[in-house]
């Protein structure tokens, strides 16, 4: 069995926030196996099992936010070398000692595996909060299906269009937003006040 983990819900807010009831909605980055496999978790426990994990599609297709960014200069004189290195990075060896998601497949498959043995029903670890009122939340862990893994699998082979974060945007879109999830603003409001934000902040 994995070991259990414990958080404070008042200053760690996440997936967990769904669970204990706190919102009807959680929308988030998936960021490593371990990640995804609490992900699917959540519509295996008790008054959840309608709950869906989609990907959000942007505009421009699937969005993927990369972990590391690697190339090779087209000014280099040395491409064979640089191919190389490339190349020892993608193995399976290398894929499998990094955190995120391994783009080589085997190391993509391994890392679905346990290291440990499930517990009853398939349990494979806990995750817990603890509310501001002191009551304990905890969510049973399984592993992904395989039906469940080809899923991911799926999302990341269409995935196109890489994320590059950006601060200022970012902030622009939660702070907008959040008028709209108060019910200060109607959506097609709150859509122009962050088009006027965007468009200052690009064309400064």
């Amino acid at each position: 069995m994995g070991e259990d983990w414990t958080y404070d819900l008042i200053n760690y807010g996440f997936y967990m926030d769904y669970v204990a009831g706190y919102s009807k909605l959680f929308a988030g980055v998936s960021s490593s196996p371990r990640s995804y496999m609490e992900l699917v978790s959540v519509s295996k426990a008790e008054g959840f099992e309608d709950t869906a994990l989609i990907s959000m599609e942007g505009k421009q297709g699937s969005v993927f936010l990369p972990k590391t960014i690697l190339g090779i200069s087209k000014a280099t004189q040395k491409k064979e070398l640089a191919a190389d290195f490339l190349n020892m990075f993608l193995e399976k060896e290398n894929q499998c000692s990094l955190s995120g998601y391994p783009v080589n497949r085997a190391a993509f498959d391994e890392a679905f595996l346990p290291e440990e043995e499930s517990g009853e029903n398939g349990e494979y670890g806990r995750t817990g909060v603890i509310d501001e009122e002191g009551r304990e939340i905890w969510l049973k862990i399984y592993l992904p299906t395989q039906e469940e893994t080809d899923v991911l699998l799926g999302w990341m082979e269409s995935a196109a269009v890489p994320y590059t974060e950006d601060a200022v945007l970012e902030e622009c879109v939660i702070e907008e937003g959040a008028s709209y999830l108060l019910e200060e603003r109607g959506m097609e409001e709150t859509l122009d006040a962050i088009e006027r934000r965007i468009g200052i902040y690009l064309a400064e």
